[in-house]
């Protein structure tokens, strides 16, 4: 067995780690963002659906009258 071939055997579990690894790392930074997305808009559409809900609110409460008396 020559130089590279035995260098291949014995490299070839180490870089099979690494690429194994790597597919980890990408999995769990893609969820991670996924996460933070997906609760950034939750959070969104909640401040819109506050927002929303008070200018119903307000535009149903106002003053009709035109001597400011209900």
């Amino acid at each position: 067995m020559d130089n590279g071939a035995f260098l291949l055997v014995l490299l070839l579990p180490f870089s099979l780690g690494l690429f194994l690894a790597a597919v980890a790392l990408l999995h769990g930074a893609s969820a991670g963002i996924n996460s933070l997305v997906m609760t950034m808009r939750g959070r969104i559409i909640a401040a819109r659906a506050s927002r929303r809900a008070h200018a119903y609110v307000r535009k149903h409460q106002r003053d009709t009258s035109h001597h400011g008396l209900i």
